[in-house]
């Protein structure tokens, strides 16, 4: 069962799409699974890298619509990964986990990690006197060379 990730965009294109675009595209994000160069041998296109260049925030545009599409496939491997009961386990179970926690930092869904930042004792805040010119600097040697005397 292949999936349609042709999913019409809602936002205002800069330019419209011709029939060979939508046929790149359509191969590209099915049959090809992704893959430029077969998505070229499949459609007679010699160099599909042109067509890539072209169509690239489409194809950005698209693959984001995928990321956004798997998350919710994503927080179920998660979940699943709870049951103990589970039909997969051990290195494939922790490689779809791995696969699960990457698509939702994606999509903006990650861990947080809290801080805790206690101190105790002294802060380590310095209060520092202001710079003083050249000038000045010089003078207050001086001062302190001819009290060391």
């Amino acid at each position: 069962m292949t999936q349609n990730y042709l999913i019409p965009n809602t936002t205002p294109k800069k330019r419209e799409l011709t029939e060979k675009d939508h046929a790149f595209l359509a191969t590209l994000f099915d049959e090809a699974a992704g893959n430029i160069a077969v998505t070229g041998r499949i459609l007679g296109i010699a160099n599909p890298y042109g067509i890539f260049a072209r169509l690239e925030e489409e194809i950005i545009d698209r693959a984001r619509h995928i990321i956004a599409l798997n998350s919710v496939r994503a927080a179920h491997v998660l979940a699943e990964g709870l049951d103990p009961s589970a039909t997969i386990s051990g290195p494939a179970q922790s490689i779809r986990m791995q696969c699960a926690e990457k698509i939702l930092d994606r999509v903006g869904i990650v861990k947080k990690e809290k801080i805790d930042i206690n101190l105790e004792g002294t802060t380590g805040i310095f209060i520092l006197p202001p710079k003083r010119s050249e000038n000045e600097y010089v003078r207050a040697t001086e001062e302190q060379a001819k009290e060391a005397r």
